[in-house]
């Protein structure tokens, strides 16, 4: 367990951080990711196809270069899909923004 003190200054960091921009604009863009119908279609389209891929491999069945052709297909709409962009370059930032108070 922490000190009080040692408690306090991680409280006061964290509410701090919650203030900064780069983490308000990535809740921003994960709010927009989440209500993006076309965007979570992608997304909830891939990871099924991922597990029924999984799965069958996981089975002994084999995956043919069509299937693995779909998924990669399914990955680069999502990659390429504005608000998937936008939320993966807010991750970005904020991963940027954290290495450099370390």
């Amino acid at each position: 367990m922490l000190d009080s003190g040692l408690q306090i200054a991680v409280q006061e960091f964290a509410t701090w951080l919650n203030q900064t921009q780069p983490l308000v604009e990535l809740r921003r863009a994960q709010e927009q990711l989440e209500t993006d119908a076309e965007a979570q279609r992608l997304l909830v389209e891939r990871d099924k196809k991922e597990r029924e891929l999984l799965e069958r491999q996981r089975s002994g069945q084999v995956i043919s270069m069509a299937e693995v052709k779909t998924l990669r297909q399914l990955q680069s709409q999502i990659q390429n899909h504005p608000t998937v962009r936008a939320y993966l370059e807010m991750q970005r930032q904020l991963q940027s923004y954290l290495t450099d108070l370390t």
